[in-house]
């Protein structure tokens, strides 16, 4: 099986093609693995996280689990931006991405393993406890 799927190819040539201009340190996540980790570490429930891309409970399930960020000081979201996050869940995916990038930059991602080529790319996923600031 092609490991680069119809809609990921023409993403990946874009990333690539960003990475080489964007003078700036970059990271690559999973949504769904960020979500999941960061989710546990919330104590959201283990089924909203495997159902929040779905086409009928999806958005109430986003919209929990920002509710939980928002309760818990993790994330100041405008209403109308809470709105737009519910409703596309790319546009959700990529939060959790930035939140990724934040949790990283807290040194609350897992390091690299030692003895992983260092010319191969590392996904950064977040710890399986994570301390929030």
């Amino acid at each position: 099986p092609n490991a680069l799927g119809a809609n990921a190819a023409p993403l990946t040539a874009r990333a690539y093609y960003l990475s080489r201009i964007i003078k700036t340190d970059c990271i690559e996540a999973f949504p769904k693995l960020s979500l999941w980790r960061i989710g546990r570490a919330l104590g959201i429930q283990k089924s909203y996280l495997k159902s929040y891309k779905d086409s009928v409970e999806g958005a109430n399930i986003r919209l929990a689990i920002l509710n939980q960020l928002i309760s818990k000081d993790i994330a100041f979201i405008y209403s109308e931006d809470v709105k737009v996050l519910v409703n596309q869940p790319n546009v959700f995916d990529s939060f959790i991405c930035g939140l990724t990038a934040v949790l990283k930059f807290n040194n609350q991602v897992d390091k690299r393993p030692k003895g992983f080529p260092k010319n191969e790319s590392w996904i950064e996923i977040p710890k399986t406890e994570i301390k929030w600031p």
